[in-house]
């Protein structure tokens, strides 16, 4: 985190405020930097989800508000098919149920049917130039004034915001990521009046979103972050992550039957894949994985992407003055012996 965040949180705590006015005070912030219409802090990317549904479900009638998650009204939410995702279930927790459609024939044909709260777009499977991409979608929600939801919190958040200005109504953004804010924070952005009912259905009132408190601390901290992140250059950033890169891969290089590869997408963190021959290193990721994380000082290798003999090194989460602490597959005993780790179960501390 930031200096300038901690410093931010930390001179929240010794002050009083009423949160509707330090929202109120927010949201006009967030409009002005992100250039969308409203914007409010949420207790992370889920809990904007949840808000959001509810604000479409529901939006700012007290009677409505109250019934969640048993509602009347339109509770039915479209997605472009293989946007399902685990996360999806904070839209559930508001009543919701997901439906999916391939085409948008389809997607008209279930806009007839009946009233649809919202469409949900997950912002890591759209595709600009697909059949079902944000503008196509868009274009037969409008006839139907059924607001589309993006959750971006995986992306990097970039002004003025893509999603808002290809049709979306509201986005969803992550704070504790990239932007290093507090990590059980995003942000809620796009049309007003969803954006203020969404706050409405959330803390501090007495409504769904009651649970999905959010601290004074949190939101200026939150802010501070991006305010701090909007001040950055993509490409200074980028500079850092592949200096990260090039100085790990410079530990692993000279390790016979090892493989690297940097891996550069456009918006997104580079990441350096490293991949070997389990003949001559009989060790599997998951083997390497746990060996990493019961070492000292503990190394976690984040699973996702990797294959059996092979791994995914993120350098956003490393820091310079601990790079001389990685631990490389040579630097490994049971490596060097050309024998397979111990398979005993790893005990993890919380």
């Amino acid at each position: 985190m930031p200096d300038r965040v901690r410093l931010a949180m930390e001179s929240a705590a010794h002050e009083f405020v009423l949160l509707d006015e330090l929202a109120e005070a927010i949201g006009a912030r967030l409009a002005h930097l992100t250039g969308a219409e409203w914007g409010m802090i949420t207790a992370g990317s889920a809990a904007g989800l949840a808000l959001a549904a509810a604000a479409c479900v529901a939006g700012n009638d007290p009677e409505r508000m109250l019934r969640l998650p048993f509602n009347e009204a339109a509770s039915i939410v479209l997605a472009p098919a293989g946007h399902r995702f685990a996360y999806d279930q904070a839209i559930r927790a508001v009543g919701c149920r997901i439906h999916e459609f391939e085409s948008i024939a389809q997607l008209e044909e279930l806009l007839s049917a009946g009233p649809v709260a919202l469409i949900s777009i997950l912002g890591d499977r759209e595709v600009a130039t697909g059949p079902l991409s944000l503008e196509r979608v868009s274009a037969v929600a409008r006839k139907f004034n059924v607001p589309i939801l993006v959750d971006a919190a995986s992306d990097f958040l970039r002004v003025p915001i893509p999603w808002l200005a290809r049709g979306a109504d509201l986005v969803v953004v992550s704070v504790g990521k990239f932007m290093r804010g507090p990590a059980a924070t995003g942000l809620l952005l796009g049309r007003e009046p969803l954006v203020r009912a969404a706050s409405v259905n959330g803390a501090p009132h007495q409504a769904f979103g009651r649970m999905l408190k959010v601290s004074k601390e949190q939101m200026v901290g939150a802010l501070a972050a991006l305010e701090d992140w909007l001040n950055r250059t993509p490409q200074a950033d980028e500079e850092c992550w592949l200096a990260l890169i090039e100085q790990t891969a410079g530990r692993l290089r000279s390790l016979p039957g090892a493989d690297l590869e940097t891996i550069r997408q456009p918006g997104r963190v580079p990441k350096l894949r490293l991949s070997w021959d389990p003949m001559r290193h009989p060790i599997t990721s998951e083997e390497l994985r746990a060996m990493l994380l019961k070492g000292s000082p503990r190394i976690l290798i984040d699973d996702i992407g990797a294959t059996g003999h092979s791994v995914l090194i993120d350098p956003s989460t490393c820091q310079v003055r601990r790079l001389h602490s990685l631990v490389t597959l040579s630097d490994m005993p049971c490596v060097r012996a050309g024998r397979r780790p111990d398979r005993r179960p790893v005990p993890l501390s919380i």
